[in-house]
């Protein structure tokens, strides 16, 4: 098993719809070129008013993790920083609006 490189911090609020599809789109069942070993993906739930269901994050993959993050302010930086500071892998990915579909090749580039 690889250490992952990267870890993908992706941050929602109030996407419950939208989260599914892009997340989905950070797996590796959808990602080309790249395994699940190859990176972590940390999912923020910034405070929404309706937070995913952290049953929905796991089944993208064994390398998906979920984090409430009740902030204080609107801004998604406070979270995103603090998940960043925690990262164990050398490169981070901030996705700050959690909707969003990733091209298939974008964890493999980045790496």
């Amino acid at each position: 098993m690889t250490k992952p490189l990267i870890t993908v911090i992706i941050n929602f609020y109030n996407n419950e719809r939208e989260a599914p599809r892009s997340l989905y789109s950070l797996s590796a069942k959808y990602q080309l070129g790249v395994t699940e070993s190859d990176y972590n993906v940390v999912v923020i739930d910034n405070g929404s008013t309706k937070p995913l269901k952290e049953d929905v994050v796991k089944e993208m993959g064994s390398n998906f993790s979920y984090e409430f993050h009740q902030s204080k302010h609107p801004s998604p930086c406070e979270a995103m920083n603090a998940v960043a500071k925690e990262a164990s892998t050398p490169y981070v990915m901030l996705i700050i609006d959690g909707a969003h579909i990733l091209s298939p090749r974008v964890i493999d580039y980045t790496i």
